[in-house]
């Protein structure tokens, strides 16, 4: 009853890790002072105060006044708005060619405030992309730019521009939602240690209910990554004795960071495995498959957590069940018994879980022959259906459990001159795939070095 009452985070475990986290990383890269230091942009006229009609006379100095306020010299950089329908599934395009371009799509400029959350994205990508503080190689290097304008106090206008509407309706505009917005937006709050501001108004429902809930969360329970108190330091890499303590004593966004740690940096003492077995036991469905996660990368050395995996194979959660099915085949113990468990999941509506299942019956070789039936139904499922990928993914499976593959499959398609057709186009994409992974691997056939061409970030 009276955890009705309980201050809870307005995001689940992964979204306020992946937050705070970010925010460490941005304090890092740019210091906290600036975010200290920071003039929270509104879209009033204090600070916007030219008139704007929408005319494409009125953008350039629009985007001269966001980039001052990011701190960015927008004498470097140059801005086109181009037609719609050459920017039909993006607001926004940046270029470094060497020189940074910023391309705008034109129906932005019929609502101000889309088009300063597009121009902050853009000039964002500068201060990270074209700074050299972040590649995009990293895979959410877009997220980490739709972040960094709450960090420099110009969070309202992505947060509010979230939802574009258009004669075609509703569509998504950015990365982050806006419920993630309002938590950074607390975040920004909580590390200059004020309470809700009188400009929290300016934001939309949800994020604004984000942010008020999430400044009394963190300013009740102090539950933060991103911790005024801490920030000076890194996050230490967990150590046995400080990986179980984290584990065992400290809230899920710790447990889901030493989790994720483990994964990276694996720690094969039975000490911590007893500890991540516990949080693979978690209601909370992030932290249980963050721990399957974790037994997969211990390997072997987790093979004692054998029924621990087996049982995350049952959840109804698909992520807890495809890192539990994970888990157990890095045990490499495969057991006759859970070959069962692995011949439903393979059936599963859900095509990450089936998948998964597949790869797992491949790691029992020929002892997963009484699986061949339900493979033979799958295939002929897969392509009565027309599909391309996966009729191949079980050819390649069929040969891993069956030398004798070939005959079965003529045997059961023999008879149909359509599917005979299809399959057997199926097993000549697997030979031709498997033979450009052995072609790959000779370093005699690497191509030379060829330079990239401009990869744009939207």
């Amino acid at each position: 009853m009276f955890g009705l009452f309980k201050t809870r985070c307005p995001l689940d475990t992964r979204e306020k890790a992946w937050t705070e986290t970010r925010m460490r990383w941005l304090a890092d890269k740019f210091g906290i002072d600036r975010l200290r230091r920071a003039d929270v942009i509104l879209p009033t006229r204090e600070f916007f105060p030219d008139d704007y009609s929408g005319e494409e006379r009125q953008v350039r100095p629009l985007f001269d006044r966001v980039c001052r306020y990011m701190g960015v010299n927008p004498a470097g950089l140059k801005l086109y708005i181009v037609p719609d329908n050459q920017m039909v599934d993006t607001g926004g395009l940046y270029f470094r060619e060497p020189h940074t371009v910023i391309y705008v799509a034109q129906r932005l400029l019929a609502n101000q405030q889309w088009l300063v959350a597009t121009l902050t994205h853009e000039v964002a990508h500068e201060l990270l992309l074209g700074e050299g503080r972040l590649g995009t190689d990293v895979p959410d290097h877009e997220w980490i730019t739709d972040l960094l304008p709450v960090f420099l106090g110009m969070g309202i206008f992505a947060a509010n521009s979230t939802l574009e509407q258009g004669s075609w309706g509703f569509r998504c505009q950015g990365y982050l939602p806006s419920h993630v917005f309002g938590y950074a937006m607390a975040l920004f709050l909580f590390a200059r240690g004020e309470g809700r501001p009188a400009w929290a108004e300016h934001l939309r429902p949800d994020a604004k209910d984000a942010l008020t809930k999430g400044l009394k969360y963190l300013q009740k329970t102090g539950d933060s990554l991103f911790h005024p108190d801490t920030l000076a330091a890194p996050l230490p890499l967990p150590t046995t004795p400080s990986a179980a303590c984290e584990l065992l004593s400290r809230s899920p966004t710790w447990q889901l960071v030493t989790l994720e740690e483990l994964h990276d940096r694996p720690l094969l003492e039975r000490k911590v495995l007893d500890a991540v077995v516990k949080c693979a036991q978690a209601n909370d469905p992030e932290i249980a498959a963050a721990a399957n996660e974790a037994m997969a990368a211990m390997g072997p050395a987790a093979l004692p957590a054998i029924d621990v995996a087996v049982r995350a194979m049952h959840s109804s959660d698909s992520h807890v069940c495809t890192t539990g099915i994970t888990a157990f085949t890095a045990m490499k113990q495969p057991q006759p018994a859970v070959l069962f468990v692995l011949n439903d999941l393979m059936k599963s509506e859900d095509p990450v879980v089936a998948s998964c299942a597949r790869r797992a019956v491949g790691a029992y070789g020929p002892r997963a022959a009484r699986v061949i039936p339900t493979l033979m139904k799958l295939l002929k499922r897969a392509l009565y259906k027309g599909l391309e990928t996966e009729p191949v993914e079980l050819c390649r499976l069929l040969s891993q459990v069956s030398p004798d593959y070939h005959r079965l499959i003529q045997e059961r398609f023999q008879h149909d001159d359509e599917l005979i057709v299809s399959v057997t186009d199926a097993l000549a994409a697997m030979s031709e795939a498997d033979s450009q992974v052995l072609l790959a691997a000779d370093p005699e056939n690497d191509p030379d070095a060829m330079g990239d061409s401009p990869t744009p970030s939207a």
